[in-house]
């Protein structure tokens, strides 16, 4: 046991003493703006010869995930590796996050360097484009709005179903000359904010669609199913004229109730016989 400790202790030695035999310094900006390109300088130091192997890179959660990429060195005691990581340049796309720049080395241990920084991108805002309703009948008034968090400037297309384009200022009302299907192409910017794209579908038909609604009532001169007399008085005439408002779902219960009392007992009594004939059997093969 006491040799099994020592050895542990050792290992907890040596992995320290590697440990603070190597040193990692990042050297980057604390924050980036657009168009800036992302990178950093690092140094990697070494107070004994070393053999390790190393990556750096950056980690952002809304950002491209860089390629990993593994390295080799030796480094001479007392000397220093310096080199440069270039990650990404910040296009218009990026959102505002904090990320880190990290340095690690994986071998002899792992030794891990991080440095947090501050992505400054442009801001999003809402938008929304709003309708009267979707669907329309030839010759309705067609409107066209939207909602927004800020006053953006905005482009909109209006596709006809005919393929033929023009420029619509939002809001606008528009008559439904044509039938098919009708498309809006909006983009929605303001400096400093992400340019918003948006593509929505209207349709227009040539005739109001009647819907029918669904009845339970059958008109098969039978009271079943979820008629009653509220619903279909043509086959529940003798219901309505003879059961008080709320009696009849009460005696359709009671019907059920009755129903599944006679299955049981038919079920019981079937039990039963079988029962008596499997002892009367028994008892004739007995005497036999």
């Amino acid at each position: 046991m006491v040799v099994k400790k020592l050895f542990l202790l050792l290992i907890f030695v040596f992995f320290i003493a590697v440990a603070s035999a190597i040193e990692i310094n990042i050297d980057m900006k604390n924050e980036f703006t657009l168009n800036e390109e992302i990178s950093f300088d690092y140094t990697i130091s070494s107070e004994e010869d070393l053999e390790i192997s190393y990556y750096a890179r950056v980690d952002c959660t809304y950002a491209p995930v860089p390629e990993f990429g593994k390295k080799q060195a030796e480094i001479k005691a007392n000397q220093t590796i310096t080199e440069k990581y270039t990650y990404y340049l910040l296009n218009k796309d990026i959102e505002t996050q904090t990320c880190k720049a990290v340095v690690a080395i994986l071998e002899p241990e792992e030794i891990i360097k991080e440095k947090e920084f501050l992505i400054i991108g442009e801001k999003g805002f809402s938008f929304e484009l709003v309708f009267n309703k979707k669907i329309f009948v030839l010759n309705d008034e067609i409107k066209i709005d939207y909602e927004s968090n800020i006053n953006p400037d905005i482009e909109a297309i209006l596709i006809y179903p005919d393929k033929s384009r023009e420029e619509i200022h939002l809001p606008v009302e528009i008559k439904a000359l044509q039938v098919g299907t009708y498309e809006i192409e909006v983009k929605a910017e303001k400096e400093g904010y992400k340019t918003i794209t948006k593509k929505e579908q209207i349709g227009v038909i040539e005739n109001q669609v009647e819907v029918k609604k669904s009845s339970t009532c059958e008109i098969d001169g039978k009271c079943s199913g979820e008629e009653n007399y509220q619903n279909c008085p043509q086959d529940c005439e003798i219901e309505a004229r003879t059961l008080k408002p709320g009696e009849y779902n009460l005696k359709k219960i009671k019907s059920g109730i009755i129903f599944y009392i006679i299955l049981i007992l038919v079920i019981v009594i079937s039990i039963i016989l079988v029962a008596i004939g499997v002892i009367h059997y028994k008892r004739k093969s007995d005497i036999s």
